[in-house]
């Protein structure tokens, strides 16, 4: 009964934290996406996560919300491997030490420690395919790791099959991060080659070939739900090869021509450096090389495997994307390499702290991880927690509430578009509404599913070749296709559509093939952004509702209406100070209503804001030289 005391605790504790401070619906960014796509069996962005989905479909039977039920699997998810985390640093404490009696309370502080960091916590309280990828992941290196130390257990193989199994079905959740913990497999393979004669690692090696296949077949799932046309159907992976060019992300994506300016992997690593010491104070640093140090002459090969799927794990991160955190999904691709080196750190301050310093010292060791465990947790509460985050949920109330009977909308981005997708195919809301994302039509796939959807809709001739060099020109055909059948609303800033067309109505625009002579005043847009923000902490709703009001700004000023514009763009100061294109436009506008002093403190505050502001220093130079003239 003692040995499930500490997990089944772990586990309820975590999971009550997680539920504390769970987004009570639909998230930003993939989340709307994913829990749209577990209740009707959709296939989202690829690699298109058939695991996750599945799965995640038998948690939606127990809940009548879609969006909460996928809040919920990711919280259960993390709790799990929360679970499993503890089971492997006990493992790894019992193995490397001598003094047993605070290894349990060691093993518990590290464990919320970990699981209370930004990546895991912020994967765990909304849709998203991190919490589960975690817990694989976990799940493989804790039967990877019984294989290592208990060779002659009578198990010993099938903690070999089970490694290898786990291993496949990370790689049908989220291929890429899968690749952390693959270098278990060549391990595993050199360790049974060394140690069991040629004809049982032959049997164990077909045995191990047959389970990876096995696990991985639930690819096999793409083609076969692809070809029933779910109402989100991304890539089209109708056969076997669209199903590969899916799971590898290839044959998918149109890129524009034009040089790619190379990115900066010194700078995102650098961020990524001042992200983990902010999340561990350095000790996460000290602890490595100390876990190292403590663990080579032991275990080396563990060691060597687990600091190698740890750098292995930070290298992906680096190469994904800029690393930014209000970017939620590049950092949730630090959670498991920032959790492997936690485990590593706390096996190594314990088992050197135990050699050098004795009994008496390592006796104050939990006391020391509980408080460290203790400010993890408080310092990243306010940005982990997600229970004020109400605004996509909002956001398609309000395009809803302005839509006319059997509007066409068309959004420029995903934040718009998947809220929306969300409120029409999993909700069943609004059936009558044709929802369209201008920037995906560049897919050749998306095109044939916007097609399949809406056979109402009129297309232009050659929407289905395979490139599509000039979006503008397409989505501009589309509104004057269906202008005189239905009534279109559109997002401000998506391409092909000009400002003398449009005019507020709502959070979206109304469109006109003509010009708009007396367009709306703002009316209740800036109400809507107020509304989407409301009492929210996360980075994301303060960034799109910053975001958006700057848009707003610039279409008023456009028009010529600078009232309206010097509201949405003081808007966008007062809720995202940290970006200088606010600033700038908003100093442009003073110096056209005449507030000279006031423009030039708000052009030098944007010089200095972020990176810089290239655009506010030559106005600064511009005034200043007609000072001295």
């Amino acid at each position: 009964m003692k040995q499930i005391t500490a997990p089944v605790s772990i586990f309820i504790s975590l999971l009550m934290v997680y539920l504390w401070t769970l987004a009570p619906g639909n998230f930003w960014v993939d989340s709307a996406a994913f829990a749209t796509c577990n209740e009707i069996l959709g296939l989202p962005h690829s690699p298109s996560f058939p695991l996750y989905t599945i799965l995640g479909r038998v948690f939606h039977l127990f809940f009548d919300n879609p969006a909460q039920a996928s809040n919920v699997y990711s919280a259960v998810s993390s709790a799990a491997g929360g679970v499993v985390f503890f089971l492997i640093l006990r493992l790894l404490l019992t193995r490397l030490s001598k003094l047993k009696k605070y290894i349990g309370i060691t093993a518990v502080c590290g464990t919320f420690f970990a699981f209370m960091s930004l990546p895991v916590w912020q994967s765990s309280v909304r849709a998203e395919v991190y919490a589960l990828q975690i817990l694989l992941a976990l799940l493989t290196l804790y039967f990877f790791t019984r294989a290592l130390l208990d060779r002659d257990n009578r198990n010993w193989q099938m903690f070999i099959f089970l490694t290898i199994f786990f291993q496949g079905l990370s790689f049908t959740n989220h291929s890429l991060l899968a690749i952390i913990t693959l270098p278990v497999i060549p391990i595993l393979i050199w360790m049974t080659y060394r140690q069991t004669p040629v004809q049982s690692f032959m049997r164990i090696a077909a045995v191990a070939v047959i389970l990876f296949a096995i696990s991985i077949s639930v690819y096999l799932y793409l083609p076969i739900r692809s070809n029933q046309d779910p109402a989100i159907n991304s890539g089209q992976p109708k056969t076997m090869e669209t199903a590969y060019n899916a799971i590898t992300r290839s044959g998918e994506d149109f890129l524009p021509e034009g040089a790619v300016p190379p990115a900066d992997y010194l700078a995102r690593a650098t961020k990524l450096m001042q992200f983990l010491f902010y999340q561990t104070g350095g000790f996460i640093i000290i602890g490595l090389i100390l876990a190292i140090a403590a663990t080579i002459k032991k275990k080396r090969l563990l060691a060597a495997c687990f600091g190698l799927m740890a750098s292995l794990g930070f290298l992906i991160t680096i190469w994904a994307a800029d690393f930014r955190t209000v970017n939620f999904d590049i950092v949730a691709y630090a959670g498991l390499p920032l959790i492997l080196t936690i485990m590593l750190s706390f096996t190594g301050l314990y088992t050197l702290v135990e050699k050098y310093q004795g009994k008496t010292a390592v006796k104050f060791l939990p006391m020391i991880f509980i408080l460290m465990a203790f400010f993890e947790f408080y310092g990243n509460l306010y940005d982990a927690d997600l229970t004020d985050t109400e605004g996509p949920d909002i956001l398609a109330e309000a395009v809803f509430q302005f839509a006319p009977k059997d509007a066409l909308l068309i959004v420029n981005e995903d934040d718009v578009a998947l809220p929306l997708w969300y409120h029409c195919f999993a909700a069943h809301r609004r059936p009558d509404v044709a929802v369209i994302s201008a920037g995906a039509l560049y897919r050749p796939a998306y095109r044939n599913q916007v097609q399949q959807l809406y056979p109402e809709l009129h297309f232009p001739e050659g929407i289905d070749e395979y490139k599509i060099n000039n979006l503008d020109n397409l989505v501009a055909q589309i509104c004057s296709l269906n202008y005189d059948a239905r009534p279109i609303q559109v997002q401000f800033g998506t391409p092909g559509v000009v400002t003398d067309n449009l005019s507020p109505d709502g959070f979206l625009f109304r469109y006109s093939a003509e010009k708009i002579v007396n367009p709306l005043p703002s009316g209740g847009t800036s109400r809507i952004l107020k509304l989407i923000a409301g009492n929210a902490t996360d980075l994301l709703t303060i960034e799109f509702t910053a975001r958006n009001a700057f848009n707003y700004g610039v279409y008023f000023d456009k028009i010529g209406q600078s009232k309206d514009a010097l509201e949405f763009f003081q808007y966008a100061i007062e809720t995202d100070a940290e970006n200088p294109e606010y600033l700038l436009r908003l100093g442009i506008a003073f110096l056209n209503a005449g507030r000279s002093q006031d423009a030039v403190e708000l052009l030098k505050q944007a010089v200095v804001t972020g990176d810089g502001c290239p655009e506010a220093e030559k106005i600064l130079n511009s005034i200043e030289a007609r000072k001295l003239s």
